[in-house]
């Protein structure tokens, strides 16, 4: 947790760069995610999502906020974000149906977990 808590800070004061969780490796620069050490197919979307999350772990984010930070296009609806986030966690998660990291809040948004815990 305390590795956690200084990546988190680290990441808050000079931009995300590269974050671990467990065997997902989020690598910002690159554009690059791995799970156990397979690399990830992700779109740009995707990924600017996963930034998303990782600057603002165990945080609620709204659907229309992924809207306004991550969509360009105008004519997008609160379920293209929910099409994308299943899309991530299939990549992502050992049992997408049973999500670790992203967690559905219900009629609000998401938020990441990212030590996988339901918390």
């Amino acid at each position: 947790k305390a590795i956690l808590r200084r990546a988190e800070e680290a990441g808050a004061k000079k931009g995300l760069e590269k974050l671990e969780f467990g065997d997902l490796i989020l690598d910002f620069r690159k554009l690059e995610a791995r799970k156990s050490g397979k690399l990830l197919d992700l779109t740009p979307r995707e990924f600017r999502i996963l930034k998303l999350f990782a600057e603002r772990p165990r945080e609620v984010i709204r659907r229309e906020e992924f809207l306004d930070t991550v969509w360009t296009e105008s004519n997008v609806t609160a379920r293209s974000v929910d099409n994308e986030i299943f899309k991530i966690r299939k990549e992502i998660e050992a049992d997408p149906a049973r999500p670790r990291y992203i967690v559905s809040i219900r009629s609000v948004g998401y938020k990441f977990v990212p030590d996988g815990e339901s918390s």
